[in-house]
């Protein structure tokens, strides 16, 4: 079944991705264009693991600079760091359909339907008449083989945002 997420959904919780060496096929990096591969990601002798959380009030601007650099990371092929950094941000921050809905690409890149489908259903609860939303639950429910809830998640999203050409080609390919 899915999971739900009662709040935000911390990355130990989060089942561990396979060993390079376990025999088990590691899924191959969603790459925005231009991104590297992680093996060829840059490596940025001024980026730590993760900046500690400052001692004092968190502001809009600390939730803003974790969450670019959790795109960057996604980006240079460190969807882990991605994850840690939604979470940080929802951590403070939870009503944010944005971050859910990214968050939720993120497990999907991860192979993790289950988790994505968690993270979209609490989007679902802050916007849900985006068709940008209910397309990637389509796309979960089509990962998980629940190809009846795909289609009908699909044709939802054409029909919140039916000028959206994307939405109407992940409808049809539901369909397949």
């Amino acid at each position: 079944g899915v999971q739900t997420c009662a709040l935000p959904i911390s990355p130990a919780s989060a089942p561990p991705a396979p060993a390079a060496n376990s025999g088990i096929r590691q899924p191959a990096p969603n790459l925005a264009k231009g991104a590297r591969p992680p093996e060829q990601a840059k490596t940025d002798p001024k980026r730590k693991p993760l900046d500690p959380i400052p001692n004092r009030p968190i502001t809009g601007a600390d939730l803003k600079v974790w969450l670019k650099e959790a795109i960057d990371r996604q980006r240079d092929g460190d969807v882990e760091g991605g994850i840690a950094l939604m979470h940080r941000v929802l951590n403070y921050k939870p009503d944010d359909a944005q971050t859910w809905m990214n968050l939720g690409v993120l497990y999907r890149r991860q192979k993790l339907p289950d988790m994505s489908l968690a993270c979209y259903e609490r989007a679902k609860q802050y916007t849900p008449k985006s068709g940008g939303l209910w397309g990637n639950i389509g796309n979960a429910y089509k990962d998980l083989e629940q190809y009846d809830l795909a289609i009908a998640a699909h044709k939802k999203a054409v029909e919140l945002e039916p000028k959206t050409i994307g939405l109407w080609h992940n409808y049809a390919r539901s369909e397949e």
